[in-house]
């Protein structure tokens, strides 16, 4: 499975789930947001991109567009599209639409 398929899908979370697949995802995810930010140079943003999706994937859309606003990086316009897909989700069409449209965010909606 590639990463832009798993992007897509918005299943980047189960990279985290692999040695986890056990534990449920919000755990697995927020014990490596812990971890991660114990680092003297943290980056949370692939965390922040994955709990978003579980979000997503449990309907709390607004829970996952808080931690997609907060990703950073290369994954930032993935993030963007996926805050587009939530408000669209959220009934906000008009919104999804701009974020969608938006040139500085050269997003698809797939």
């Amino acid at each position: 499975m590639t990463v832009e398929y798993q992007l897509t899908k918005k299943k980047y979370y189960e990279t985290f789930m692999q040695e986890n697949e056990n534990q449920p995802p919000v755990k697995v995810l927020g014990q490596a947001y812990y971890e991660e930010q114990q680092k003297e140079w943290y980056d949370l943003s692939l965390i922040r991109l994955a709990q978003g999706e579980v979000y997503f994937h449990n309907q709390d859309f607004e829970s996952a567009i808080f931690k997609w606003e907060n990703v950073n990086g290369e994954f930032k316009l993935w993030a963007k599209k996926n805050t587009a897909d939530a408000h669209y989700e959220l009934g906000l069409s008009t919104l999804a639409e701009e974020l969608y449209l938006s040139p500085s965010k050269r997003i698809q909606k797939y």
